[in-house]
């Protein structure tokens, strides 16, 4: 079975971070954040481009390869 896992980019520390939950929240202006979860008291603002999942599988240098994840939202207020 393929392990879970996520990974986004850290917009304040500058860096890659790797957790097992992806979420995001939604403003009432309309703007929204993506958190990756990687502990019990570990969460992250990542930028939402960057957001991917863990496919499986590695490269030939046994780096794991993620997918891009796209963030959908609706307008108005989820209606």
């Amino acid at each position: 079975m393929r392990e879970i896992k996520f990974r986004g980019y850290d917009k304040f520390d500058k860096r890659w971070v790797y957790g097992y939950g992806l979420h995001q929240s939604i403003f009432i202006d309309g703007s929204s954040n993506a958190y990756i979860t990687a502990g019990t008291r570990e969460v992250f603002i990542v930028d939402k481009e960057s957001a991917g999942q863990y496919t499986g599988y590695k490269d030939a240098n046994g780096k794991e390869i993620y997918t891009r994840i796209k963030t959908y939202w609706r307008k108005n207020n989820g209606r």
